[in-house]
């Protein structure tokens, strides 16, 4: 069986096609689409315990970062002993605002954003950019970016490329944006907090504080075995990787095709000092034989 290359694209990518692909172009739009999607990034900050910079600058990464029992603490300390018993509405309704619209409308409006990037802008940087992206067109592609970049500006035939995390030109195709952290790992310390403190009830905030991060965790199990399903019966012998931010969420599929082919040769893209960084250790930690090259 013939021998060929697998691509795989990260926003990077995109975003070197000038498209405003980034978490803080998504806080762009969602902040000028507030009738819609009306959230509160202050309230995400305090919960996630960051500065809004940082919450935008690595959206999903945040996400997974987040310390329920911590944050519950936070706000129950606003309140004397003697006041929680009262208080306990307004606690359990300051979770509820997290949880409830404010979150779960940034985690709709998310999928409504990708749809509406305008990939078109792309095509006026091809000739800008024709001698860095050079594509094995009979190769195939693991694509990270919901948008149609691919296909359109450079006429990879759609079969020969995977959207891993949903494709935005297909309306049947789910949007998937989240964490790879086990919530349900803190459901016995919050119960036990929640006794602890005895006036608010484990099964009003659970839903909110517990549940909504357990349903955005990013089915990587299921998209792994797509992928492997895509590269079935396909020998590789070179892995070209474009744009990838090499973040948390990233690394379970970069294993698992590092294990399916342990012999390719890998060329990875850096963009600056923080890439490379990176880029080292996601070589060391798998051996694998590779090369860094700047664009």
């Amino acid at each position: 069986m013939p021998k060929t290359t697998l691509h795989i694209i990260g926003n990077g990518f995109d975003l070197a096609h000038s498209l405003k692909t980034s978490y803080w172009n998504f806080r762009e739009w969602i902040c000028a689409h507030k009738k819609e999607f009306p959230i509160n990034e202050f309230i995400l900050e305090e919960a996630f315990g960051c500065t809004n910079d940082e919450l935008w600058s690595d959206f999903e990464t945040v996400l997974g970062h987040m310390n329920p029992v911590t944050y519950l603490q936070g706000i129950c300390q606003d309140y004397e002993n003697e006041e929680m018993e009262d208080q306990s509405e307004q606690v359990s309704s300051m979770v509820m605002s997290v949880f409830g619209p404010t979150f779960g409308n940034v985690i709709e409006g998310f999928g409504q954003w990708a749809r509406h990037i305008n990939v078109a802008k792309a095509e006026s940087k091809i000739s800008e950019l024709e001698d860095l992206f050079q594509f094995d067109m009979n190769g195939l592609f693991v694509n990270f970016n919901y948008t149609n970049t691919l296909e359109r500006v450079y006429q990879i035939p759609r079969q020969s490329i995977l959207h891993i995390h949903g494709d935005a030109e297909d309306k049947h195709s789910q949007i998937i944006v989240g964490h790879d952290t086990d919530y349900k790992q803190y459901e016995q310390p919050l119960e036990t907090y929640i006794d602890k403190i005895g006036v608010l009830n484990y099964s009003d905030i659970k839903p909110f504080l517990i549940q909504d991060l357990v349903n955005i965790r990013k089915p990587i199990e299921q998209r792994i075995g797509m992928c492997n399903a895509f590269l079935e019966n396909r020998e590789i012998d070179h892995i070209v990787v474009l744009g990838l931010s090499f973040g948390e969420v990233d690394f379970p599929y970069l294993k698992n095709i590092a294990e399916r082919y342990p012999n390719a040769l890998w060329t990875i893209s850096v963009h600056d000092d923080e890439d490379e960084k990176k880029v080292k250790h996601f070589i060391s930690s798998l051996g694998l034989n590779a090369q860094m090259v700047d664009w």
